[in-house]
């Protein structure tokens, strides 16, 4: 299972603070993993992994930014143990900002000392590309072996590699997208033809140009080079977030966007999730539902700069065969305290997701307290780190203690997240530095 590095059958939580600082090295960068356990994460079994750690390409340098937006998992090399792909997007190789991919292996005892690196060959760099920042894992070409898409702002195209049961890297096809702005990606078979699928968000640095949603077909030879579904976001922003899951049980993956930064009746910034929902023919604009805070059953109303959608994870909670959703809402006021945040869940029904029995969690129902701009839901993810069959949340609360950041673990039981018996921890609470770290900016997921 995808987040399983040492084999137990639980879940591990994978939690980046990009801005970490590293032995005497400020805002290098480090990756937080908790395990699982039949009690949910264990604090007391972790790793704190940066470019220092034995076997870990590069070196912690100062703003290599390691874990900076790319963090996902899969078992690479099918030995068994799931691996983690961290993206330091900011590393300075031939040129400044080129990035580089650390695929670090999984092993029955977590993540090893043994990894590989992933960078774009000399010459062929480019200043401020940011190789790493957006990744994704998914069997593209259906042969049992999970490749790793990675995007490349400059050249504007997403790189699929594969692993050799030796760890020897191939290079798949490239998709090339005429956008050179980034935002997200993420995989599902969307159009149920059994080979993953990837679905991607950019737009282009000029704002006058439109968020756009591309899925690229997975097929027996890789990932196609152009999409063949492109459906129109809506106006120009700075962010978006992108999921993928079946959240009406139809057998294919629907494609989750949150779009953080959407005026909703009015309100500037309020933000929506928009569920594109998957068929043969991709994903379709005439084929979608929108959640607003001002959808019946969610809680809280569209204010300015709430950024409901600033993140989005999927998984099922309630194991009823739908795909739930969570989504950060981090501009959310609690109690009058500005930019608190807080996480909201989203169930998926037959007819596709809905606001109808959602569930809203901030630090009043956590851990801790809110706190002006704590910016509780930075990151969400939703992964069965208990192994209960119930898909429990985890929340990136980036700026708790003043940008030092933490992490919120909230159980799933009896078929519904609780507040009860949550846990919280920073950076300290896990043996790494905590200053400065926006630990909890992102999440694996």
């Amino acid at each position: 299972m995808p987040y399983d590095f040492n084999g137990d059958g639980y879940r591990d939580l994978a939690a980046s603070g990009p801005t970490g600082t590293v032995g005497a090295v400020k805002a290098a960068g480090y990756v937080a993993v908790v395990y699982g356990s039949a009690s949910g994460v264990n604090t007391a079994k972790r790793q704190v992994i940066s470019q220092d750690s034995p076997g870990v390409p590069g070196g912690a340098e100062t703003g290599d930014g390691f874990g900076w937006g790319g963090l996902t998992s899969a078992d690479f090399d099918n030995d068994g143990y799931a691996d983690l792909a961290v993206g330091a997007p900011f590393e300075k190789l031939d040129v400044t900002n080129a990035g580089l991919v650390a695929v670090i292996f999984g092993s029955a005892s977590g993540l090893s000392g043994q990894a590989v690196g992933l960078n774009l060959p000399s010459g062929q760099q480019a200043e401020d590309d940011h190789f790493g920042e957006h990744m994704a894992a998914g069997d593209f070409n259906r042969d049992g072996r999970t490749d790793l898409a990675v995007a490349s702002e400059k050249k504007r195209a997403y790189f699929t590699y594969s692993f050799t049961a030796q760890r020897t890297v191939v290079a798949g096809p490239t998709a090339k997208t005429p956008q050179n702005r980034f935002m997200d990606i993420a995989t599902g078979d969307v159009d149920g033809d059994g080979c993953t699928d990837l679905a991607t968000v950019t737009n282009s640095y000029d704002s006058a140009s439109r968020n756009t949603v591309r899925l690229f077909r997975g097929g027996t030879s890789g990932l196609a080079a152009s999409a063949y579904s492109t459906v129109d976001a809506g106006a120009w922003s700075g962010q978006t977030s992108l999921a993928a899951g079946d959240v009406n049980g139809d057998g294919r993956s629907d494609v989750i966007l949150g779009d953080l930064y959407e005026t909703v009746n009015g309100v500037k910034s309020a933000g929506q999730v928009v569920s594109y929902y998957g068929g043969a023919d991709g994903i379709a604009s005439s084929r979608r539902t929108s959640i607003t805070q001002a959808t019946p059953g969610v809680a809280g109303a569209p204010e300015d700069s709430d950024l409901f959608g600033s993140s989005v994870a999927t998984g099922d909670i309630n194991k009823d065969g739908f795909a739930d959703v969570a989504v950060g809402v981090e501009g959310e006021s609690i109690d009058g305290t500005a930019h608190a945040g807080m996480a909201t869940v989203l169930y998926g029904t037959q007819t596709g997701l809905s606001g109808t029995g959602s569930q809203s969690f901030s630090q009043n129902d956590t851990v801790g307290a809110p706190e002006k701009e704590d910016y509780m839901g930075s990151a969400v993810t939703l992964l069965d780190f208990d192994n209960n069959g119930q898909a429990d949340l985890g929340v990136g609360v980036q700026d708790e203690n003043g940008r030092d950041g933490g992490v919120q673990v909230l159980k799933a039981t009896g078929g519904r997240i609780t507040g009860t018996g949550a846990i919280g921890f920073t950076g300290s609470g896990v043996g790494a530095n905590p200053t400065g770290a926006l630990l909890g900016l992102f999440l694996g997921h």
